[in-house]
């Protein structure tokens, strides 16, 4: 139970009251941890008491022992409060010494506070006990003080506008508070007010009918109980300021220095800075000018103080009867009108005559961007933007680089002009930091610089294929630098890239496109795709992975449409064979081969998920992964350790096992709810490497521990799948045909090692149905021949 308390200073407090008498709350006990396995910030205290209530400050209580100092000695005890005008914010009201057990905090009237104590050792402060029960309640008094930072702005003419900074209501101390605004006349003895009874409002607007007149201003601060003790202190302020009345005459270019590309001298008659007509205080002029016909989106404004500050650039000075200033930053080789007027603080007056000239040719801004398109060892290849400010006729552009060693620079080296805004420099020093810079031309000569800093490839440095969005990309594994890699065949289109595959020692991709239904090739040279083909097409069929057979030279891939696997012979240039290896599968989805044992693994997004393997040939099809597995997205080979791993989509998580399914083991699992964002995976060294779709990045965990998640940006578009491009992930390994692909005469694909020793293989014949193997089981047939 509960119950109020007063005493004799006008303070009322509320104390929780246990059946026997003692005063505690229901919720208020911390539990007292006795045993910890490390030192750790302290519990909260707990008995938390408002012991005695006046109308200006409170006493309270707390318990707090031993046991609750978690093995690191307490420093002292922090007391907060909050109020019932602002609940969710806590205040420190006082600071203490850890023997203290009771602290005084002072209070505003007509509030009701609450309290709770934490305490605090080396660790930092722990959490507080429970929010005491006990509340404080204060009773009214008069505002402590008037409002601060009382002012008048000129902003509005006709009217004489006051501002000054709100009280909050723990400062109201009483209910009915309000803002007086007192005014008069600076030379009159009339005093008018105005009552401004919302708290929040820091500004009245007073009609005066008068421009920039002065005026004495009071804003006082009132409650029920009265107004505070001190005087509110007044200020001189004035009304709205309006449009000057004169204006600039006689403006012209002056003849003692000539326009340059960015700079003119202009000069003109000053006018009369007199209140009356400036209508305001007189602050300086306005040169302003515009490219011609452009008003809109060129004018530009530069103010002239009416200063004889030295050293400054934009100085107003006087000849005779003339005033002038020199003005910069104007546009070079354009056609310039300008016009002069005079300011007072808020506004400017009616222009000038409006003077008509041309800048001549300067050098262009620097450009918009610079792209490293392609990252090598020894070369780089950079594209970059037009200047945003060409300034003239742009006639090229030089692109420049240096070595950078710590905070040293070597020599710059320049190029000759070039016209096309692409350029590949050679000859760099592998694993060097370079720093590059790009200058566009004109006849007069190098304009602004825009500068990059790249780090050049490793000589044998491995890198990632990544299909996003409309996009075939490469991503650097050591700099996680992302570029595009473009068909440099005009007539070929990517329209929408799924899955890809590689041949390493080749240097070609292989990639399948949703749109066309179709996978195509093309050899990779830098940041280009060149003698892009296109391979297989058919609008029946979904295609999900492909995976390539480096040793036999053979296409696998998942076709999801037909629920099955399939193969391409690539042996002959002027035919591929295509024949089914697996099918009656549910939903196949990613494959990976493994050519040393020839075996072929995929996942199948059917009820109930599984993770299969068969023989390259098609034989012995098995499931080796059938629990535990909701929607296997991604699945790859770590061939130096033997293992299998695979992303989960539907639980978040990488996995891996051995060759047999076997030794399973968790890799790392994403936090948080599941949002199926995991997809494709690859894996390179100690490293893997997976597509998230959610967040449309690559990630990359250590395969070891699973920790140290990181994040890889690779630009807009979803990403799909994803490939580590490098000779290990196509190590050497026997080849089960032979030279002359076995004896078959259409396909030779490699049945599974049954012994280091043994060599097999089994003939197919394409999928078309005219065709039949003999009983040598080697030849294809048709009864048309």
């Amino acid at each position: 139970m509960s119950r109020h308390e007063r005493n004799e200073f006008g303070g009322e407090h509320l104390v929780a009251v246990s059946s026997r008498g003692e005063v505690s709350t229901d919720d208020q006990k911390s539990h007292r941890k006795t045993d910890r396995e490390s030192d750790a910030p302290p519990s909260g205290p707990y008995n938390v008491v408002v012991r005695t209530c006046y109308a200006s400050r409170a006493n309270v209580e707390w318990s707090f022992d031993k046991t609750q100092e978690n093995l690191s000695p307490l420093l002292g005890f922090i007391v907060e409060y909050n109020t019932s005008f602002t609940p969710s914010e806590w205040v420190v009201g006082a600071t203490t010494s850890s023997d203290s057990r009771s602290a005084w905090i002072q209070l505003s009237p007509w509030a009701t506070y609450s309290f709770r104590v934490k305490a605090f050792n080396e660790m930092g402060a722990g959490e507080p006990g429970y929010i005491s029960a006990a509340k404080c309640r204060t009773p009214g008094g008069r505002p402590d003080r008037h409002p601060r930072n009382v002012r008048t702005v000129g902003d509005k003419t006709n009217f004489l506008v006051v501002e000054w900074e709100t009280m909050p209501q723990i400062e109201h101390n009483a209910p009915d508070f309000s803002y007086i605004i007192e005014v008069k006349e600076k030379d009159g003895d009339i005093w008018t007010n105005f009552v401004e009874q919302d708290y929040t409002v820091g500004r009245k607007d007073i009609h005066t009918g008068t421009v920039y007149k002065p005026y004495i201003i009071r804003v006082k601060a009132q409650n029920a109980v009265g107004h505070p003790y001190s005087q509110a202190q007044a200020i001189t302020g004035y009304s709205g300021e309006g449009v000057p009345t004169v204006a600039p005459t006689n403006f012209e270019l002056a003849s003692d220095m000539a326009v340059t590309a960015t700079s003119a001298r202009f000069r003109w008659d000053p006018v009369s800075t007199s209140t009356e007509v400036i209508r305001g205080k007189y602050r300086g002029y306005k040169i302003r000018h515009w490219k011609r016909n452009q008003k809109e989106t060129s004018l530009r404004e530069v103010f002239i103080p009416d200063s004889t500050e030295a050293n400054s650039k934009q100085m107003l000075r006087r000849t005779g009867n003339k005033v002038w200033v020199d003005v910069h930053n104007l546009p070079p080789y354009s056609h310039i009108e300008a016009d002069v007027v005079v300011v007072n603080t808020y506004f400017s007056s009616e222009g000038s005559n409006i003077l008509r000239f041309s800048t001549p040719e300067g050098v262009p801004s620097s450009v918009e961007y610079v792209n490293i398109t392609y990252r090598g060892s020894e070369n780089i290849e950079l594209e970059w933007g037009e200047p945003s400010e060409s300034n003239g006729i742009v006639i090229g552009y030089q692109v420049g680089y240096r070595k950078v060693q710590g905070l040293e620079f070597g020599d710059l080296e320049i190029s000759e002009i070039v016209a096309e805004r692409r350029m590949c420099l050679g000859g760099l020093t592998p694993n060097t930091a370079y720093r590059v810079y790009v200058w566009g031309m004109t006849q007069v000569g190098q304009g602004e610089e825009f500068f990059t800093d790249i780090r050049t490839a490793e000589e044998t440095s491995a890198f990632l294929l990544l299909t996003q969005g409309k996009n075939i990309k490469r991503v650097d594994i050591a700099s996680t630098s992302t570029s595009l890699v473009r068909l440099t065949k005009k007539k070929f289109k990517i329209q929408s890239p799924a899955s890809l595959t590689f041949n390493v020692r080749k240097n070609i991709v292989f990639f399948s496109d949703k749109r066309t239904k179709s996978i195509n090739m093309a050899t990779i040279e830098g940041p280009h795709l060149q003698s892009a083909v296109r391979i297989y097409q058919d609008s029946k069929s979904s295609i999900s992975g492909i995976a390539y057979d480096w040793v036999h030279e053979a296409l696998y891939w998942t076709d999801g449409r037909r629920k099955s696997i399939r193969a391409m012979t690539l042996t002959r240039e002027d035919r591929k064979y295509i024949t089914t290896v697996v099918d009656g599968m549910g939903k196949p989805r990613a494959i990976a081969l493994d050519i040393q044992q020839r075996y072929l693994y995929w996942t199948d997004w059917k009820t109930p998920a599984m993770i299969g393997r068969s023989g390259m040939d098609g034989s012995s099809v098995s499931s080796i992964i059938d629990s535990a597995i909701k929607r296997p997205g991604g699945l790859t080979i770590d061939y130096a350790e033997r293992r299998l791993y695979w992303t989960d989509a539907k639980r978040d998580r990488v996995s891996s096992c051995d060759m047999d399914g076997g030794d399973r083991r968790l890799v790392v699992r994403m936090p948080g709810p599941p949002d199926e964002r995991m997809f494709a995976i690859t894996i390179f060294q100690d490293f893997l490497y997976w597509s998230d779709l959610t967040s449309s990045t690559l990630r990359k965990v250590n395969k070891r521990t699973g920790k140290d998640v990181e994040v890889i940006n690779t630009g807009r578009g979803t990403p799909y799948d994803v490939k580590v491009y490098h000779t290990d992930r196509q190590p050497e390994a026997s080849n089960a045909c032979g030279e002359n692909n076995g004896g078959c005469s259409h396909l030779c694909l490699p049945s599974p090692h049954q012994t280091p020793q043994t060599t097999r293989f089994l003939c197919k014949c394409p999928d078309d149905r005219r065709y039949q193997l003999s009983s040598d089981d080697k030849t294809c047939f048709t009864d048309d021949l």
